[in-house]
């Protein structure tokens, strides 16, 4: 299991990240969107230590998007 420095990050993150157990967080988006992040070191994957790592959206309400305007010019 992975421990974050939830003082650091939330220095930073858009949204504020808190434990709810250990190698679990959670935060709530400005769509009230609440997700889950898992994450976890040393699970033996194809013979290698990896990190996995899981997002849940934990109360299923669909997450907002925006379409961007396209990087190419058509003049």
């Amino acid at each position: 299991m992975y421990t974050l420095d939830l003082d650091r990050l939330n220095l930073r993150s858009p949204y504020y990240v808190w434990k709810v157990k250990d190698g679990v967080y959670a935060f709530d988006t400005d769509y009230e969107v609440s997700y889950e992040i898992g994450l976890s070191v040393n699970v033996e994957m194809l013979q290698m230590e990896v990190c996995a790592f899981d997002i849940n959206n934990i109360n299923h309400k669909p997450s907002a998007f925006f379409l961007l305007p396209s990087p190419i010019s058509h003049h």
